[in-house]
């Protein structure tokens, strides 16, 4: 599943980047 792969780089880059709003 691509979208479960997708959405754990997007938990990630989260984390790594809180300041993306």
């Amino acid at each position: 599943l691509p979208m479960y792969d997708e959405f754990k780089l997007a938990f990630f880059v989260y984390l790594w980047h809180p300041k993306t709003k």
